[in-house]
């Protein structure tokens, strides 16, 4: 009686383990997001926790820190590119199997947006990313 409860229990479990959200609907598209942005963060951890305290920095910018931008600069357009690479072929992948387009400028923002960075850089992402993704459209 105690073999068959405890293999019963891991049935429930390993089951509740691998649910997902229908697919398509907007849990869906979170959810599959979160599932492709989360390794990608941990890789990028101390990165994006420095870019954080740079963006705060900006706000009472001195020449200092003006001198530390060209190092941030290169950090942020590697995590771009490699989210361009890595995560967004993925992410359209998914998304394709529901007939709507993913464009880079929402997904990095919103990914920007999950890590903490201040809405004046996600802001600014924004409007240099959409102008890449019109770029890409264009060509």
């Amino acid at each position: 009686m105690r073999k068959s409860l405890i293999v019963l229990a891991t049935v429930a479990m390993s089951g509740c383990a691998t649910l997902e959200p229908e697919p398509c609907t907007s849990e869906w598209v979170e959810w599959k997001t979160s599932q492709l942005t989360d390794s990608f963060s941990a890789q990028y951890r101390a990165e994006l926790r420095d870019m954080r305290q740079f963006a705060r920095k900006l706000e009472n910018p001195s020449p200092f820190v003006l001198l530390e931008a060209a190092g941030y600069l290169e950090d942020f357009r590697t995590i771009a590119t490699d989210f361009s690479g890595e995560i967004m072929p993925q992410l359209r992948g998914a998304i394709d199997q529901c007939g709507a387009p993913t464009e880079f400028a929402a997904a990095f923002s919103g990914f920007l947006q999950q890590q903490g960075m201040p809405a004046s850089i996600v802001t600014w992402v924004e409007d240099i990313a959409a102008t890449m993704d019109a770029l890409s459209t264009d060509g």
